[in-house]
Parts: C-alpha cells; structure tokens; sequence
C-alpha cells in the first residue's frame, strides 16, 4: 500500500509541475502574440457616436505624439479595439493597437516622449500574469531610479545594475523571471 501511494504522490508532483510548465508557456505565447500591441490611455470616447477609432488613434499619432503625416500615413494597424464594457462614466476605456508590423510599434513608441504633459499615456499590452509581476515591482524600479541605479523591466523581470532582481517582493510571484 505505501508503494502505490508513494507512486501516485510522484505523479501528481510529476503532472503538477507539467501543468506549471505548460502555463508559463501559454503566457510567453500570448505574450508574444502581443508584442505588436499597444495600449493607449485617456482618448476621449465620443458618446452616442460609432465614433473611428483608427482616426482617433492616427489623430494622436500626429498631433500629440508629433508623427510627422508623411510617417503616420504609411503605419499600418491589424486592429483597433477598445478594452471592455464601461465600468466609470467619468475615465475613457483603453484603445489596444496592434500594428501589421513591429517595426512600427517600436517606431511609434520612440516618439512617446512627445506625450509628456498630456493626459494621454501609453503601454505595451501584456497577459495579466506579466502585468501582475510589473505592477508589483514598479515600487522597487522606482526607489532603483531614485537612487540613480540602472533599472528596467525586460517582460517578466525587473533588472537592476544587469541583475535580474531577486527580493522578497518576488518570493510570491509564481511566474517571476520564468516566462522568458
């Protein structure tokens, strides 16, 4: 009797970490199906309309973020979407952008500096389990630039002085540095 038992408690452990395995690489898989994605924050939703939501985002491109029109008429898009069914009255639902090609992306996002002193923001769209790790650690990239360290997110880790990051903020967080 102790064999068997010790036998299916090796299974379980053996399909427990099979079933870890494979939801660590479900995420790096949507994640990087998300990798020509964007999210952009704060564009005003316009009430009663079946307002374009392509020319609101190619209107930001050009007037806030200062694409030239040249540039921004040459950026293709796959979709452009905006997140969930209203929750607040008062804050516009995020637009999620995904480009027809990362170099545009990756071209959009050089000019994000142009958005300083707007209200308008905007982010790389990740799985939650990734967002869930960089939210939790942005206080400690935080305090890291404050004390003139270099410090970035690279996805799924937080890399301080080219180390990836290690404390006790990590302990819990079952997908940290194992995703990519």
């Amino acid at each position: 009797m102790g064999a068997i038992t010790n036998k299916n408690t090796e299974d379980i452990q053996s399909l427990e970490r099979n079933v870890l395995s494979l939801k660590r690489r479900n995420i790096k898989l949507e994640a990087y199906t998300r990798r020509e994605n964007i999210k952009i924050f704060n564009i005003e939703e316009n009430e009663g309309k079946n307002g374009n939501t392509e020319s609101l985002v190619r209107n930001v491109l050009r007037e806030k973020m200062k694409i030239p029109k040249e540039d921004e008429e040459c950026i293709r898009f796959e979709c452009i979407h905006r997140l969930t069914p209203r929750r607040s009255s008062w804050k516009p639902r995020p637009i999620i952008v995904k480009f027809s090609h990362y170099q545009d992306k990756e071209f959009v996002w050089s000019f994000a500096k142009n958005l300083k002193g707007t209200n308008i923001g905007i982010a790389n769209d990740f799985p939650k389990e990734i967002e869930e790790i960089r939210s939790k650690l942005y206080p400690v990239l935080k305090k890291a630039k404050k004390a003139k360290q270099s410090a970035f997110f690279k996805v799924d880790r937080l890399i301080i002085n080219g180390q990836v990051y290690r404390g006790k903020e990590t302990e819990d967080l079952e997908h940290y540095g194992a995703i990519t």
